[in-house]
């Protein structure tokens, strides 16, 4: 998704290491492995080096590793990059049971012989769904040494001193990394020139933390820099590929949008819109859904994008979805979503008969509209005047439904039905001495307008359990006359969406 950069050195090394276990007695982070690989994935190298689950010694062996590569190059010509994310204090990076003075990370880091260094420590301590930073002392530090026509250091860290940076459920991973790797990918690219400078991702990833912290907890990160360079030029952090696709999301004030990349639901970015300009996110050609969040509508619209094209994600291509759903299927939803459910249900006829019954039904539908057919299978036992009448059925409908707010819906349709009935006179054993029939066997269709009203519980995705208040009228043929039914029925049913 990235191309290499021309503006830094030919050779790019990355060592990339996380940690989610730390010090005994803290509670093990979710993320920090995984932020590792992202950034990994995310940064193009020559040579990368990943270590997962890393003890003091193996993140030391990992650097000794890029050393030795290092020196095979000129120092000129080579970009040494360096990311860890787990537990950590001022002094120390805890991991995996162990302490490793930043000093001797220093010491080793400065071992690799390269022109350009770019360090990003990411440490965490946990507390209940937020993940909070120990390290206050280069707390997230990209530092840019020596590029060809610049000289000094760069310092960038996620939040302010005395702040507490965050680790999100949401977002899966650490709340600045995340905005910086989505800054890096291209959203950052402010003068679409297809090249992301460090001012560019700065300027990018803080404006998006604050704003995130600010609305997740009290504690606000404000992302800050130190810069004391000399030289002319960017630093240049990536470049975008130029086979990419292209999202690009309207500008406005106030959208808060996540694209999700399918059919893994992985989210790739989050974004809020910018008031000024829209929002361009290169990207891998796929297939994606991005959720549109406001105070007032919110929405979801699913596309899919071929390498080299742009897909403009316009409002009136969102269908809308209440936050709550948005929230709870997150890149699982389904725009066009279909469901499979089955139930009992009880039923109580115009002849003041009990009759029960199992359906199967299945669905599909769009935002809020859905076409759904079942089938059905039920039995019934009443007396008439003269006869008791036991009824078997096979029968199904054709339902649209219309959501109305959360899990309230409404339906209307037509339903149908082949019917069996068993039919005995009341006075048989009087009868039984005259030799006039005492039974009667008769089968025939019966078709009708049906309306309900349903609710739907979501459980854990897909599951979900659905009752139904329903009313149905059948026209049919009894005794050589046509004959109406009025019938309502109650029924429960549990099913999966999919």
């Amino acid at each position: 998704m990235l191309a290499p950069c021309a503006d830094a050195a030919t050779v790019r090394i990355l060592v990339a290491a996380g940690a989610n276990r730390g010090l005994p007695g803290e509670l093990d982070l979710k993320y920090a492995e995984r932020d590792a690989g992202r950034y990994a994935r995310v940064l193009t190298a020559d040579h990368r080096i990943v270590v997962k689950g890393a003890t003091a010694r193996e993140l030391k062996g990992a650097i000794a590793k890029a050393a030795g590569l290092a020196r095979k190059h000129r120092r000129e010509d080579v970009t040494f990059f360096f990311y860890y994310s787990g537990h950590g204090d001022s002094d120390d990076l805890h991991l995996m049971g162990e302490r490793l003075p930043l000093s001797a990370l220093e010491t080793a880091l400065a071992t690799v012989p390269a022109q350009l260094r770019v360090t990003v420590i990411d440490a965490c301590r946990t507390e209940r769904d937020i993940r909070r930073k120990g390290l206050v002392r280069g707390q997230f530090a990209i530092r840019m040494e020596a590029p060809p026509g610049i000289k000094g250091v760069v310092a960038v860290n996620s939040s302010g001193v005395g702040e507490a940076s965050q680790e999100s459920e949401e977002l899966q991973g650490a709340v600045f990394t995340h905005y910086l790797l989505t800054a890096l990918r291209g959203a950052a690219d402010y003068d679409k020139d297809g090249r992301i400078s460090l001012n560019e991702a700065f300027k990018y990833a803080a404006r998006q933390t604050t704003r995130r912290s600010a609305e997740g907890t009290a504690n606000v990160m404000h992302p800050t820099r130190a810069v004391d360079i000399e030289g002319a030029g960017e630093l240049i952090l990536t470049r975008t590929r130029p086979d990419n696709a292209r999202i690009i999301l309207p500008k406005g004030a106030d959208a808060h949008y996540l694209v999700y990349q399918r059919p893994s639901g992985a989210l790739m970015a989050e974004v809020w819109s910018d008031p000024t300009r829209p929002t361009t996110l290169p990207v891998p050609a796929g297939r994606y859904l991005v959720h549109r969040r406001t105070a007032g509508q919110s929405g979801a619209y699913a596309f899919k994008v071929t390498t080299r094209a742009t897909e403009t994600a316009k409002a009136e291509r969102f269908y809308e979805f209440p936050i709550r759903v948005l929230k709870e299927k997150g890149g699982q939803l389904q725009i066009w979503h279909q469901r499979v459910h089955a139930g009992y249900g009880a039923m109580v006829t115009d002849a003041t008969a009990f009759a029960q019954r199992v359906r199967a039904r299945y669905g599909f539908g769009i935002a809020w509209w859905s076409i759904s057919a079942s089938v059905d299978l039920g039995r019934t036992a009443r007396n008439d005047a003269a006869y008791a009448v036991t009824e078997q059925w096979v029968g199904g409908d054709l339902l649209a439904q219309f959501n109305v707010v959360g899990g309230l819906d409404l339906s209307g349709g037509v339903a149908w039905r082949y019917v069996s009935q068993e039919l005995e006179r009341l006075d048989a054993d009087t009868l039984a001495q005259t030799g006039v029939p005492v039974s009667l066997d008769r089968a025939g269709a019966a078709a009708g307008p049906t309306v309900g009203v349903g609710y739907t519980f979501l459980l854990k995705y897909p599951w979900f359990v659905r009752t139904d208040l329903s009313a149905a009228g059948f026209v049919r043929r009894e005794a050589e006359a046509l004959a109406f039914r009025l019938e309502g029925s109650l029924e429960l049913s549990v099913g999966a969406e999919f």
